[in-house]
């Protein structure tokens, strides 16, 4: 091979690899999208002030870890207590939604925090999930229950 043959070789190699790492997803965590959605119910809600909030991801994931924290909390610290915090040990179901605050097959309360708080009407909260090497976190905001009458 004569020396520009190698410059020209050397030259695809690293182009091929500078296209791959910046047009690619081959070395980017994947990422999980959550939707938030506030579930509108009627009077038959008892307690709680605020509308049940439905989590919808892009596909099924064995979640890993679930965590729901304050979004005021968060940015002035990174340590904050979370308001609803759930680990697996072991393999959790693949799912590709839950409701806040309802049990979740194959995850338990983390030693953190037992149970979930009662979330604030018109708060700002982040989920923050992780399935594996997925991570995924997303903003939203509870709405009140509407009074009847």
């Amino acid at each position: 091979m004569t020396k520009s043959n190698i410059f020209l070789v050397t030259l695809a190699v690293l182009l091929a690899a500078v296209y791959s790492y910046y047009f690619t997803d081959w070395f980017k965590k994947p990422t999980i999208q959550i939707i938030a959605a506030s579930v509108p119910v009627g009077p038959l809600v008892q307690g709680g002030e605020t509308q049940p909030v439905q989590f919808t991801f892009d596909k099924k994931y064995a979640l890993t870890s679930i965590k729901v924290i304050s979004s005021i909390a968060l940015h002035t610290n990174k340590l904050a207590t979370p308001a609803w915090h759930l680990t697996t040990q072991s393999n959790s179901v693949p799912l590709r939604g839950f409701r806040y605050g309802f049990p979740i097959p194959g995850m338990t309360n983390s030693s953190i925090k037992r149970g979930c708080d009662q979330l604030q009407p018109l708060t700002p909260y982040t989920i923050i999930v992780e399935a594996g090497k997925a991570r995924g976190q997303a903003e939203f905001l509870p709405q009140p229950i509407r009074k009847s009458g």
